[in-house]
């Protein structure tokens, strides 16, 4: 007997099952999507490298911060605690810069892709269809897709880092 998991529609109250061959099957047209739609790849990354040094410079800071209590007031430790926390806030600053121009090419990249699949549509599926149901889709759908991509992969992998980072540092 396969893998079967519940899905219910968020619209209603019926829950349906799905073979673990049809969850691979769910998952197959959305990487085909992604690989048709032109991402701006770079952004994307800038957005990742960003995020992850912004992650750094955080993490930087308790050390500082653990040598000023201790006492040890000196003008190096003062200046690079302040500019750990001047570059920290320029580069939140830069980063978030950053993302959102990948994610507004993101959903420009989306939007684009979607329009000319719709121009090439029939009349009578414009007919079952209603077009407000059809642009709130749109414009939603591609937003939400938009953010994964410029904030929520940077944010997942910058906290894997940060995890890893302050778990190998008890360890040693």
């Amino acid at each position: 007997m396969k893998d079967q998991g519940i899905v219910q529609s968020p619209n209603t109250h019926i829950s349906v099952k799905i073979s673990s061959s049809i969850k691979h099957e769910i998952w197959k047209p959305f990487f085909k999507l992604i690989a048709k739609v032109k991402l701006p790849y770079l952004w994307i990354i800038l957005s990742i490298i960003s995020a992850l040094g912004q992650t750094k410079l955080s993490l930087l800071f308790p050390q500082y911060t653990q040598k000023i209590t201790s006492g040890d007031i000196s003008r190096p430790t003062i200046i690079i605690a302040a500019a750990v926390v001047l570059g920290q806030a320029m580069l939140t600053s830069i980063s978030q810069f950053i993302g959102r121009i990948a994610s507004s090419k993101v959903s420009l990249s989306f939007r684009k892709f979607i329009w000319k699949q719709l121009v090439h549509l029939s009349i009578p599926f414009y007919d079952k269809n209603m077009p407000k149901e059809m642009i709130s889709r749109t414009t939603n759908d591609t937003t939400k897709l938009s953010d994964f991509f410029a904030f929520s992969i940077a944010n997942v992998l910058s906290s894997i880092y940060q995890l890893l980072y302050t778990n190998l540092l008890d360890l040693l």
